[in-house]
């Protein structure tokens, strides 16, 4: 198939942050719950799933920032780099 300038390439890593952005999503909310009803473990004050979920999110923007497809010659050019 020959590459035109209106074929768009999706890296594996933008579908990895789009996979940690919805962890981060889903981690966030359970924080957000158990910070209003703390679960009876010992280290609950320390809020775990809320902070790893807000890590998860960051981690998640910065991937789909940096890897969000674009159109023209960034595709082709990083079509290119990957390819060899």
């Amino acid at each position: 198939m020959a590459n035109t300038a209106s074929t768009q390439t999706f890296e594996v890593w933008f579908y990895i942050g789009a996979l940690l952005g919805l962890y981060g999503i889903i981690l966030t909310a359970a924080g957000v719950y158990q910070w209003i009803h703390l679960p009876a473990t010992v280290l609950a004050s320390r809020h775990a799933t809320f902070w790893v979920g807000v890590a998860l999110l960051a981690v998640g923007t910065i991937y789909l920032s940096v890897y969000w497809p674009r159109s023209g010659n960034a595709i082709r050019a990083s079509a290119r780099v990957w390819s060899k």
